[in-house]
């Protein structure tokens, strides 16, 4: 089961600030796999990626803060998060939460 609109602010954020000012052709992966008891949800882009320090990026804007705040209400604290801007360019955003059926 993935919570409802989880995926969501994800994708629009790499389309927002990957690729609004990029004139090339954009890519967003999503993947979904199952890690042992726990389903890995993972949205990836090859946009612009980001100039802030891995400690910054979650409390930047509203999106991330957003998907997090969701998280930790439907698992406490059994869910994991991490975004990383990616060495040449993009964005990943991981996403770690029981695996249910």
């Amino acid at each position: 089961l993935v919570p409802s609109f989880i995926l969501q602010p994800l994708v629009e954020n790499a389309i927002k600030h990957g690729f609004s000012k990029s004139v090339t052709h954009g890519v967003i992966t999503i993947r979904a796999f199952r890690e042992e008891d726990y389903m890995v949800l993972e949205v990836t882009d090859n946009g612009a990626g980001t100039s802030l320090a891995p400690s910054e990026i979650e409390h930047h804007g509203i999106g991330l803060a957003n998907v997090r705040d969701r998280l930790t209400i439907l698992f406490a604290k059994q869910f994991m998060m991490k975004s990383i801007g990616l060495k040449n360019q993009g964005f990943n955003v991981s996403i770690k939460i029981p695996f249910q059926t």
